[in-house]
């Protein structure tokens, strides 16, 4: 009876990919990391549908939808054609950490990965910081990890009149550090 119980409860359970994707928008191309940051932003976060492709037609409405990389300035700017107010800022983590406490949350950050990336921060606690990334999806980072990866780098957006749900952002990083608690745990008994 165990059996039949545990396999319905597996089969039940969301994948793994389904479930990395769920706090940010997967990029669509090699180099659209900051249009699906964005997008997850604008659609995740704040309630206002957003996807990486009308992000991408509103950036370069002539030349067609290719594909390419953009910087803080261009998402700031599209950011604010959708009615945020943005502010293009530059951090280092203690001073993130503390937007986030401030309720500039999630920041639109800019990372070394890659030559450059963007990825959504959504927390950073007690040495751990969470990250929603359109290349790799929901993982956290250590602390120190993440201070030699952020560029200082940021994007702090609110919508006017709008309404971030919290309970959205507070669950998702709850969950990125319950895991990452749980796995230690997991590794550290299969040690002993």
């Amino acid at each position: 009876m165990e059996a039949l119980l545990l396999a319905w409860m597996i089969r039940a359970a969301a994948g793994r990919e389904t479930l990395r994707f769920e706090a940010v928008h997967e990029q669509e191309g090699d180099r659209s990391c900051g249009l699906a940051a964005a997008a997850s932003l604008a659609d995740l976060y704040w309630g206002l549908p957003c996807r990486e492709a009308d992000l991408r037609a509103a950036l370069a409405p002539g030349e067609g939808r290719e594909e390419r990389a953009t910087d803080l300035g261009e998402l700031a700017a599209l950011l604010a054609r959708l009615g945020f107010e943005v502010r293009a800022v530059r951090l280092d983590p203690d001073s993130a950490a503390e937007a986030l406490r401030r309720g500039y949350s999630p920041l639109l950050v800019h990372l070394r990965d890659d030559g450059g990336h963007f990825a959504l921060l959504l927390s950073m606690d007690r040495g751990t910081a969470v990250l929603a990334d359109p290349a790799r999806g929901l993982f956290t980072l250590a602390e120190r990890e993440f201070r030699s990866s952020f560029t200082g780098g940021a994007l702090a957006a609110v919508l006017p009149g709008g309404r971030l749900d919290r309970e959205r952002l507070e669950l998702r990083s709850a969950g990125a550090q319950g895991i990452r608690s749980f796995l230690s745990a997991l590794a550290a008994e299969a040690v002993r």
